[in-house]
């Protein structure tokens, strides 16, 4: 039974990784779907909003 060919190709992989960076977003993954999709996943600095006021607080010290 022989292989069937490849979807996506490293240099495709460098080219969106190369892109993403020069454009400043910060890479936490990489993801590559069966059908050869390439899905960057960047690091998001957005906090949510805090739901409580224990939560405000908390957010306040830098504690978890």
């Amino acid at each position: 039974m022989t292989r069937a060919p490849s979807v996506f190709r490293q240099l495709d992989v460098t080219r969106a990784l190369r892109g993403a960076l020069a454009a400043g977003m910060e890479i936490q993954r990489c993801e590559i779907a069966p059908d050869g999709r390439i899905v960057l996943v960047t690091r998001s600095d957005v906090a949510a909003e805090p739901i409580s006021p224990l939560d405000s607080w908390r957010a306040r010290r830098g504690s978890r």
